[in-house]
């Protein structure tokens, strides 16, 4: 059996390795894994620390009809793989949600029932630093148990779509080698816990034997690097496991 510090490393190599992989993605196009047909669909991004775990379930167990009645439901659970990496201070986080809507205010439509307030205090005792980051993109890909997604949330220096360009031309040359995707790139509507959020997306890497060769490509490592410092003013990523 591995030693505990052996897999400490092992999974820092992962979130090393995949975080490098993200950067590329912050602008390339919004395809899907699977090639269905882009649509805008309204989903909200939900990130938390759970403290207590009997607590969010009750919570769960008691909002699903309501999130149903607002037009909602729960597309994906992820825990969240280590801490949050990046200039942007985050907090402590263990949990992230995907809340798909059927409208642009489902999510304010939620919030602002009185039903669901009565819920409010249970959720504030089973979890602290909720964030909130809601908005429109295309239909997600199917999360598959044991592939790993990345949140990355940027903020850029400049809005002139520049680093869109950069990051297309980046991941053009290198998604077919490595196999990583943008999953989803949202257009952000509404923002809470997060004094800024100019770009949030979900990216997914499907084949952990592209990681070690990635590193290894010091064009690509420079590539990286360059973006960062030249388009990038903030950002963090959270390394994600879908758990159903």
């Amino acid at each position: 059996m591995m030693s505990n510090n052996f897999k400490e490393k092992i999974m820092k190599r992962i979130i090393t390795f995949t975080l490098l992989i993200s950067t590329l993605m912050l602008g390339c196009s919004t395809k899907a894994v699977s090639g269905q047909k882009l649509s805008e669909h309204y989903y909200s991004v939900i990130s938390m620390q759970i403290n207590n775990l009997n607590k969010f379930k009750e919570y769960r167990q008691k909002t699903k009809k309501l999130f149903q009645s607002a037009g909602g439901k729960i597309l994906r659970d992820f825990d969240v793989v280590g801490a949050p990496k990046g200039p942007i201070q985050y907090g402590e986080v263990s949990r992230v949600s995907l809340v798909e809507f059927n409208s642009e205010t489902g999510f304010k439509k939620l919030s602002k029932n009185p039903d669901y307030k009565k819920y409010q205090n249970l959720l504030n005792d089973a979890a602290s630093n909720q964030k909130l980051m809601s908005g429109s993109t295309h239909k997600p890909y199917s999360a598959k148990s044991g592939e790993l997604f990345i949140l990355k949330i940027s903020n850029y220096k400049k809005q002139d779509g520049q680093a869109q360009k950069v990051a297309n031309g980046i991941n053009q040359r290198l998604q077919k080698k490595y196999d990583f995707y943008n999953d989803t790139q949202f257009k952000i509507s509404e923002l809470e816990g997060l004094h800024r959020a100019d770009d949030v997306g979900i990216f997914l890497y499907k084949k952990s034997s592209g990681q070690e060769k990635l590193y290894k490509d010091k064009n690509a490592m420079e590539s990286i690097g360059k973006f960062n410092k030249t388009f990038l003013d903030g950002f963090v990523y959270l390394a994600l496991r879908p758990i159903r």
